[in-house]
């Protein structure tokens, strides 16, 4: 390999190391925006939606069906966006180290044979760069895998959630339906009532 050739191997695979670690970063980005609009506000409305529909008959027949069951079936596909995003941001990846420029510098000084040290550093650069962007790629593709079952999961967790409403919003205005009924009006103190100068008294019994 003349030395022209691998000067351009080693520019190529640098620019592909690159472009892979500019990868891994848009996959992170992707998946701080999906745990910030999909998951935290679906795990807020779940929690909000049982919160709210604990009142009255909790477990009757229907709202076990229409309610807890989609709600259950919601937080289910939740805690698989959730451990999915947790191997996302959370779990470190191993990558290939890529010698720092200090280090080829003094491999380059301390080389016996100075007329070849240039070349087999340029080599020995192309071989980690190589390993280090057929890692990153195998990598970044489970990433992609799992960035795409969070996206899934929580889409649906947020459908299955919409089923619940129509069962929480005919308890709710039930429930607000009984507490107008149980009202009552308490009357703290007497209401005065002053006669005008003749009037008589309705409550006087006439003798």
């Amino acid at each position: 390999m003349t030395p022209e050739s691998t000067t351009w191997l080693l520019e190529h695979a640098a620019s592909a190391y690159a472009e892979e670690i500019k990868n891994e970063e848009r996959i992170r980005d992707r998946a701080n925006s999906a745990l910030s609009l999909m998951i935290v506000p679906s795990f807020g409305i779940a929690a909000y939606l049982a919160s709210s529909n604990l009142k009255g008959e909790v477990f009757t027949c229907w709202n076990v069906i229409l309610f807890w069951m989609p709600w259950l079936v919601s937080v289910v596909f939740l805690l698989g966006a959730a451990r999915y995003m947790y191997d996302l941001l959370c779990v470190a990846y191993e990558s290939v180290r890529i010698p720092s420029p200090g280090e080829v510098v003094t491999y380059v000084e301390q080389h016996p044979r100075p007329s070849a040290a240039l070349q087999e550093a340029h080599r020995g650069l192309l071989e980690e760069y190589t390993k280090s962007v057929h890692y990153n790629v195998h990598k970044n593709n489970q990433r992609k895998v799992k960035l795409l079952r969070v996206q899934w999961f929580a889409f649906f967790s947020f459908a299955v959630l919409l089923l619940c409403i129509p069962r929480w919003a005919y308890n709710t205005y039930n429930a607000m339906e009984s507490d107008k009924k149980t009202q009552s009006i308490k009357i703290v103190s007497p209401i005065p009532v002053q006669l005008l100068p003749g009037a008589t008294n309705v409550n006087t019994t006439a003798k």
